[in-house]
């Protein structure tokens, strides 16, 4: 990590929420799988499949739909119609539930309502778990992002980097010495989040039992390295994938309007994917393939390396 940044430590009472939250969360799931039975919780279960399915396979079928509704790039509108799909799949099949089957007390026969209630119990573990992954994983991921954003904003303000959009990216070291922008409350937050739930035995249980690949949350992080250190962004930028992205006709119209210098300084990131040469580069074929193509991992080992 960069010595010049200074580490966001984690804290005891951040862990001991989400671990209290956890709980939480496994005893309501269960007391509501006991309640409504096995079949609906199986078609709970159902819903929730054929609702990621549909965002990730239906969602792109959805795009000349979309494109009426909003003027947005099409990757982004690929995210929103999946998001939309999956949401409105997964309501009209978990409403089926209550529907078609009965409740754990609506049987008359005592075993029946035994199993039922244990067999909906059990699922409502599954369940729980799950919950409790997405939001372990959200939080993760959303607090190597916000760290990512912390340590550029210390190295911003304390003059180490210095941030040009509308001409090629360039590292000095006296023209921020006077400005002061400290990170928002919010981006602290949810780093000291992310830190405090990877600290510790407890921290290491969960990050082994996490499904998510523990390298997605380490090319954020190293993102913020990169970001955070003027050396290792100039030997970012001297990469050769990142060097033909930068030169791209369509790169180079972007980061020369004045207009998008000012919705990027402004932080307006709706009127910023509204506007028509954000538009067209994102939905160039030639830029989406140089950019599907481009090694981000080795890109950061030749930034990093010394």
């Amino acid at each position: 990590m960069n010595p010049t940044v200074p580490p966001i430590a984690g804290s005891s009472a951040w862990q001991l929420a989400f671990l209290s939250f956890a709980v939480v969360i496994l005893i309501l799931e269960v007391l509501h799988g006991w309640r409504i039975g096995l079949t609906r919780q199986l078609t709970r279960i159902v819903a929730i499949i054929a609702a990621y399915s549909c965002a990730i396979f239906a969602g792109p079928v959805l795009l000349p739909v979309t494109r009426s509704f909003a003027k947005l790039p099409d990757p982004v509108l690929t995210v929103v119609g999946s998001a939309v799909l999956g949401a409105i799949v997964f309501a009209i099949l978990n409403a089926l539930g209550p529907i078609l089957f009965k409740r754990t007390r609506d049987h008359r026969s005592a075993v029946m309502r035994l199993s039922w209630g244990i067999s909906g119990g059990l699922l409502g573990i599954v369940l729980g778990s799950f919950t409790i992954w997405l939001v372990f994983a959200g939080a993760r991921l959303a607090g190597s992002v916000a760290e990512a954003q912390v340590q550029s904003q210390h190295a911003l303000t304390a003059g180490i980097l210095q941030p040009v959009w509308n001409r090629p990216l360039q590292i000095q070291s006296a023209e921020l010495a006077t400005r002061d922008q400290p990170p928002t409350p919010l981006m602290t937050t949810l780093a000291e989040l992310k830190n405090s739930l990877e600290a510790g035995p407890i921290g290491e249980i969960l990050k082994n039992v996490d499904p998510l690949p523990q390298g997605a949350y380490r090319t954020v992080e190293r993102v913020g390295e990169v970001a955070s250190n003027p050396e290792s962004a100039q030997r970012f930028l001297r990469f050769p994938g990142a060097q033909q992205i930068a030169s791209d006709p369509k790169i180079i119209a972007l980061r020369d309007d004045p207009e998008i210098t000012k919705l990027v300084s402004q932080g307006r990131v709706f009127d910023l994917l509204q506007n028509r040469r954000v538009i067209d580069a994102l939905n160039d074929p030639v830029l989406l393939s140089r950019l599907k193509k481009f090694d981000l991992d080795h890109a950061l080992d030749y930034a990093l390396s010394k």
